[in-house]
């Protein structure tokens, strides 16, 4: 080959699509999730190559230069397309499942339970999600088994076919709750480690110590585990342990901390580190999670998760007084729905209502001018109502947010997705709830570059 001119490189998964992907692959596994962007705060941004700053810089006002010290990358090389809008039905429900499956049952080719089951309901056009756990012990009636608990029918399913657990798992969930469950995601223990630990691990406000003496290791033992009161950095294992353990209250207070986990991922799922490494962590995701949702499908619940505002998500438990224990005609603990007490909060939890607006967003530049229409199709692309940039009045050197009365939490979703802080945003309390969020950036604020 000729001097100078390069080997072309191998084809390579689109970075926008890795990115979406990889966050609903976590959307999935920890409730809901997502990811679009190349863009950081009061950080050095990696060097840039001289074609590209020169780029940036033959397009700034002359009138008005950005500060020496702020470079900023061609755009176009770190913008990401737009996620696209869902285009299934009104309502989507997804069956999570987390499979126990032990190493010595792996190696026999068995299928193991779903100890962990929720089901997970979207409906995209009103930025709505509800999260339903189902404890393990419910009474169910499978077909040409009889009654059973819950957690069976994967089991039974696998037996009969091979790959056909899930198909009877969202018949039996369905049938119970009365609603029809489209898709499945499913994860194993070690694939929920796998999960947790690639994303360097999860941060944990533990409400009070766990202590379980009793809790069970893979050769069918036990040991003590202890986990301390306060914020915790998880790594898989510990997760897994934290998820996993029950005998300290009981395993509806598993299933509640289960869903603390899951949306405790979303959150981690977010940052910018993350995001980062998106190409080189989606295979390793996708291998560890099972599901018949396509790609397409993936990235609109990645952006559904996006845009979720304060108020967006309900979850249940189905505990006590929601069910009662009682046993078998084998003997088995069982639990019975309380069909009287139980239809009414799923009526609740699956109502709908209007649309939550789409909050608007106002971009002010007092940094770098390129970086105002870079940020502006950025947030356009995630569903946000933004107005044409203006340049600030002054320069500004801190980046900052400006939310009305009421709209802290919103402005601290949009802060997210700009992987900026929680600290810029600022509260006025005497602008009026509708107006919008006003986005200052500030010369520290910084777009970087997409890995290469």
């Amino acid at each position: 080959m000729a001097a100078g001119i390069p080997t072309p490189a191998p084809p390579r998964r689109p970075r926008w699509l890795a990115r979406g992907l990889l966050a609903a692959l976590f959307a999935l596994s920890a409730a809901a999730g997502s990811g679009l962007g190349a863009i950081a705060q009061g950080r050095t941004a990696p060097p840039i190559p001289p074609s590209a700053r020169g780029t940036a810089e033959a397009r700034a006002p002359a009138a008005q230069p950005p500060p020496p010290a702020v470079r900023a990358a061609d755009p176009r090389a770190s913008l990401p397309a737009p996620l696209p809008d869902w285009q299934g039905p009104a309502r989507t429900n997804i069956l999570l499942m987390g499979v126990d499956l032990r190493p010595d049952e792996r190696r026999a080719g068995l299928p193991g339970r779903t100890d962990v089951m929720m089901v997970l309901s979207v409906v995209p056009a009103e930025r709505r999600v509800a999260l339903l756990s189902v404890p393990r012990d419910l009474a169910v009636t499978v077909p040409g088994v009889g009654e059973t608990k819950i957690n069976t029918a994967f089991t039974y399913g696998e037996v009969r076919q091979t790959g056909g657990g899930p198909a009877l798992a969202k018949q039996i969930v369905g049938d119970m709750l009365g609603q029809p469950i489209d898709h499945y995601a499913v994860v194993d223990f070690g694939g929920f480690e796998r999960l947790v630990d690639l994303l360097d691990g999860v941060d944990v406000d533990v409400p009070r110590a766990l202590v379980d003496d009793a809790y069970p290791t893979d050769d069918y033992g036990t040991r003590r585990l202890v986990i301390p009161q306060g914020v915790q950095h998880m790594d898989g294992a510990t997760a897994l342990s934290y998820v996993r353990s029950r005998h300290m209250d009981s395993d509806f207070g598993r299933m509640e901390r289960q869903q603390q986990l899951l949306l405790a991922l979303r959150k981690r799922a977010l940052r910018w580190p993350v995001l980062l490494r998106a190409p080189q962590l989606v295979p390793e995701a996708l291998g560890a999670v099972r599901t018949d949702l396509g790609p397409a499908d993936l990235l609109a619940f990645a952006k559904v998760a996006q845009q979720l505002p304060a108020g967006g998500l309900k979850s249940l438990v189905l505990a006590p007084p929601f069910v009662q224990p009682y046993t078998g005609s084998d003997g088995a603990y069982l639990l019975r729905l309380d069909r009287a007490r139980v239809e009414p909060a799923l009526a609740a939890l699956w109502a709908g209502g209007p649309a939550a607006p789409r909050p608007t967003v106002t971009v002010a530049t007092a940094g770098t001018p390129d970086l105002g229409p870079t940020v502006v199709a950025y947030l356009r692309g995630l569903g946000y109502e933004v107005a044409a940039p203006r340049w600030a009045a002054g320069a500004a050197s801190a980046t900052a947010i400006r939310a009305p009365a009421g709209g802290q939490a919103e402005a601290e979703a949009l802060a997210r997705a700009l992987a900026l802080p929680a600290a810029v945003v600022q509260v006025d309390a005497e602008r009026a709830p509708a107006a919008a969020l006003e986005v200052t950036l500030g010369a520290d604020f910084r777009l970087a570059p997409a890995p290469p």
